[in-house]
């Protein structure tokens, strides 16, 4: 590999060689400590499907009265005949070797008993039993069966165990307690490979910056990250790098022998990774398992990647199957790569259920090969510990493979006693070593805690940021570029400890605490941006967390109840924040003019010198800064749209909610919303139930069939909008109360700018929707049509008729509603917007 990879590099870059302080982020003893201390916590935790099965079945035991049954210890085994006996409990006695045999927890998880579907009922009795005998004994009857019968055991199977149910739970626990530890090891892993491949020589001085530069909270707009893809499909965690207008370029596999590759143009890397495939059946093996199963397999008209791979391997697919969609990703890119990690688990876990042992093998391994991809960079730090021999690895040019782990004679050790077919056995050696894996992360504790000096300190060391700066910190943020990452944080100070800190933002209002002298996240430590009205500053607040759930990004459920009572429907679902500078984050002003950015309107004061301080400090820092420029929210729009291209949500969606008719309340201005549409915060889609009362769904734009809620959402939210809305690409209906009242919600992905036909508000936040209606003095709203609707003028008038009674001012008779609506194009008040929403140019 590392001769192809110098073959590829040559004359890409210029040889440069930069300045050593300019380019090494710190990796010394401190940082490696904290890296494989966060690794090693990671590793213990991992979701053991054998223990969740076994503690599922002993439940349910219990309650079938099945109190002195242990399942891990007795034996349910399949038999070609049987032999009647009074004596025996089930009727049956067996005096040859089982066919099969498995414990009775190994039974259950792999589902033996629905080999019987088809034949007459009681059969199962005859050719089965359980037995506290393993498959080594020479007689099954009443001196060793267990008063149990296969028949009963297959019932409770089916009508009260979900032991899938109970796995996905235990993943979901994995990721609240864990995903930020996985994005931090994710970006950590990341840095210190392209450092050490800077180092060795494989990258030059431009590449290596070029990889750097994925590392920025606000990436230059010059620099394009794509998702790697096989005949369409997405890896989850391979990367393309390149800079606008140049052919060359990065393509970063984790868990690789060299993790970068580097490349001159894309014709040369699709034929090197083509001959790569072709030429070894480990790199095709290793490639697939940096996609999800569900790409991965066949379907009725479509092939998968798996198909691809083997296409590569005889010839009948060529290299222009690969990167072929170059599909971007936005935002932070681990963020997003652990996002894309935490999906494919749930869509494996549906193939899984569905499709052979095989995937079924894979899915129990899918969380713990993710993780393995950070295995090389622990060999590095701790060479002296070694690899478990029970962890077989077998190293490709593109990833790990353990299937020596599952296949090999640990394994058989691991299995003795039990009789089993070639598939099962495959799913049972990949549950087996998830213990191992446990007992490793344990082993690298138990060198990085009692003595933090054992880490050999191989590369380089700088300082940190001074902590005594810290206490020069104020409300008011100011830019840091931390000494030791060169990343580019804010310090502030944090108001209830007094306390001054360096923080990354993480978006949406929130903000991660860096360690000064690392420069490494500090898990847990998440902080809340808000603004004080009373002393006209941003006020800078420790998140609280339940207990074990540090290094989680799910919001406090007590905090998350106070937040819906107090601000309506927030995380029900009526606007999700987004990480810019909204009316919520403002003092309280006069309202800008229905054309204007938000801001100009503003007049003088320390308001005004805080925002305008704190838009030009975000515009540094934050990738979510508020973006004023036309041209910048249309490309807003543009790359939401393109995210929820694939999500698994829109499998969700019902065919007749296409075209409904929706209000969303919402504290943006219409002349944003109008150019960037209204998207999702990039999070987990998830419905949640914070108590009998109150249930909401989060990840999606959420919109109401009923306009009073949304108008109602309007109110709660100083001076809001509501926006009416043609679904026109569709949604799901969900279950969601706000104090025990339906919400009437339609949850979507992503709502395009032509989607909204216009807008209501600002509303009176002093009056409820009732008395809005019933007293005209009450009312404060305008209506503002969105020049950019696409939808037809009866849609938008019956639209309009549910709501016009909140408005302040009824509509000049001279005009009627339609033909405002059907002139809504003379309102274009851009430039570069020279086109009727039918695509005609304008004169």
């Amino acid at each position: 590999m590392k001769a192809q990879v110098d073959i590829l590099s040559n004359d890409i870059f210029s040889n440069d060689v930069l300045d050593e302080d300019e380019v090494a982020p710190s990796f010394d003893e401190v940082w490696q400590r904290q890296f494989v201390r966060d690794y090693a916590y990671i590793m213990q935790s991992l979701p053991d499907p054998l223990r969740i099965t076994s503690e599922t079945v002993k439940q349910a035991l219990v309650l079938n009265g099945y109190t002195d049954i242990d399942p891990d210890n007795v034996y349910y085994h399949r038999f070609d005949g049987a032999i009647n006996s009074s004596r025996t409990y089930n009727g049956w006695a067996h005096y040859n070797t089982p066919i099969e045999s498995y414990t009775l927890t190994q039974a259950l998880m792999l589902n033996v008993f629905n080999q019987f579907r088809d034949y007459f009922p009681g059969e199962i009795d005859i050719y089965t039993g359980i037995y506290t005998q393993d498959a080594q004994g020479h007689h099954f009857d009443e001196r060793n069966e267990i008063r149990l019968l296969s028949s009963d055991i297959w019932d409770i199977a089916y009508y009260q165990l979900d032991i899938q149910s109970a796995y996905t739970e235990a993943l979901n626990e994995f990721w609240k307690n864990n995903r930020q530890r996985f994005t931090l090891l994710l970006r950590d892993g990341y840095t210190l490979s392209a450092y050490l491949q800077y180092k060795d020589g494989s990258l030059n001085a431009d590449q290596y910056q070029l990889a750097r530069e994925v590392l920025e909270p606000k990436r230059n707009k010059n620099i394009e990250v794509f998702r790697f893809d096989i005949y369409g499909y997405d890896a989850t965690d391979i990367l393309l790098i390149s800079r606008k207008k140049e052919n060359s370029g990065l393509l970063y596999i984790p868990g690789a022998r060299q993790p970068f590759i580097t490349f001159k143009n894309e014709r040369q890397l699709k034929k090197f990774l083509f001959l790569a495939l072709r030429a070894y059946p480990i790199n095709r093996k290793t490639l697939a398992q940096h996609f999800s199963l569900y790409v991965r397999q066949d379907g009725v008209s479509y092939s998968g990647v798996d198909r691809a791979l083997q296409g590569f391997a005889d010839s009948s697919w060529n290299e222009d199957y690969l990167m072929m969609k170059h599909r971007p990703v936005f935002g932070d890119v681990f963020e997003c790569v652990a996002e894309q990690v935490r999906m494919r688990l749930i869509s494996d876990g549906d193939v899984r259920i569905k499709s052979n042992s095989e995937a079924q093998r894979d899915y129990f391994l899918s969380l713990s090969n993710s993780i393995l991809t950070l295995f090389p960079v622990i060999d590095f730090m701790l060479p002296e510990i070694g690899i478990p021999l029970e962890i077989g690895f077998s190293t490709g040019q593109f990833g790990l493979s353990i299937d020596k782990a599952i296949n090999g004679d640990h394994t058989a050790e691991r299995l003795a006693g039990t009789r089993m077919s070639v598939t099962n056995s495959a799913i049972l050696g990949a549950t087996t070593l998830i213990p191992v894996l446990t007992q490793y992360g344990r082993e690298l504790l138990d060198v990085t805690e009692p003595n933090l000096k054992t880490l050999p300190n191989q590369l380089v060391k700088s300082g940190g940021y001074p902590k005594e700066y810290l206490d020069h910190f104020t409300a008011k943020p100011k830019p840091i570029v931390h000494p030791r990452t060169h990343e580019k944080l804010i310090g502030v100070k944090i108001a209830e400890a007094g306390r001054g800190t360096l923080l990354r933002p993480l978006g949406f209002g929130q903000y991660l605490e860096i360690d000064a002298e690392t420069g490494r996240a500090l898990l847990g430590k998440q902080v809340i941006r808000t603004f004080d009205s009373s002393i006209q500053e941003f006020r800078w607040s420790e998140a609280k967390f339940r207990p074990g759930q540090v290094g989680s990004n799910e919001p406090n459920e007590q905090v998350l109840s106070q937040h819906l009572t107090q601000t309506r429907t927030d995380d029900s679902g009526f606007s999700e924040r987004l990480d810019i500078i909204l009316p919520d984050d403002l003092p309280i002003v006069s309202t800008s003019k229905p054309h204007s950015s938000g801001y100009e309107d503003m007049a003088g004061g320390r308001d005004a010198e805080v925002l305008r301080d704190f838009a030009e400090m975000e515009m540094l820092v934050d990738p979510y800064a508020y973006l004023t420029d036309v041209k910048a929210l249309h490309e807003i729009s543009i790359n939401a749209q393109k995210e929820v291209m694939h999500h698994p949500f829109l499998m969700e969606y019902q065919p007749e909610l296409t075209g409904r008719l929706v209000y969303r309340g919402d504290t943006r201005l219409p002349n944003e919303l109008f150019h960037t549409g209204m998207n999702r915060k990039i999070a987990p889609v998830k419905e949640y139930q914070i108590d009998a009362n109150n249930r909401g769904i989060s990840g999606v734009v959420s919109t109401s069939t009923e306009q009073s809620i949304a108008v109602d959402y309007a109110l709660g939210n100083r001076m809001g909008y509501v926006y009416a809305i043609e679904l026109n690409h569709g949604g799901k209906s969900v279950n969601t109360m706000l104090r025990g009242a339906d919400l009437h919600e339609v949850a979507t992905l992503n709502i395009p700018p032509e989607d909204i036909m216009f807008a209501v508000g600002p509303f009176n936040p002093k009056a409820y929707y009732s008395y809005q209606v019933e007293d005209s003095a009450r009312r404060s709203a305008e209506l503002i049509i969105n020049p950019h609707a696409v939808a037809d003028s009866e849609v938008a008038e019956k639209a309009f008729n549910q709501i016009k009674a909140t408005l302040k001012y009824q509509l000049d008779p001279r005009m009627t509603f339609a033909e405002r609506y059907e002139n809504r194009a003379d309102l274009f008040w851009h430039e570069d917007e020279t086109t009727m929403p039918d695509g005609t140019p304008l004169d």
